[in-house]
């Protein structure tokens, strides 16, 4: 196993993602999650994700997406890029 898959397990036991109730927001407050749909063949981006309360696939079927029918990644900008 490599250093890095090693320290996020420790982490992860650890409980470092969990949300201090000494503070307003937590770290993950502001990512946006972009998921392109293949069922409509949409692309949607959602910044009501809150990592502390609820796993990633939970939320999209939270807000109307199959989990196995949809790619998704998690980035800390809305801005898009456009190729032409």
């Amino acid at each position: 196993m490599s250093d890095s898959v090693k320290k996020w397990y420790e982490m992860k036991e650890e409980g470092w993602w969990t949300k201090n109730p000494n503070k307003q927001k937590t770290v993950h407050s502001h990512l946006y999650v972009w998921v392109l749909d293949y069922e409509d063949a949409k692309v949607y981006c959602y910044n009501k994700w809150d990592p502390d309360t609820m796993s990633i696939k939970e939320f999209l079927i939270t807000v109307g997406h199959t989990p196995k029918k949809c790619k998704w990644m998690i980035n800390p900008s809305k801005k898009v890029n456009y190729i032409v």
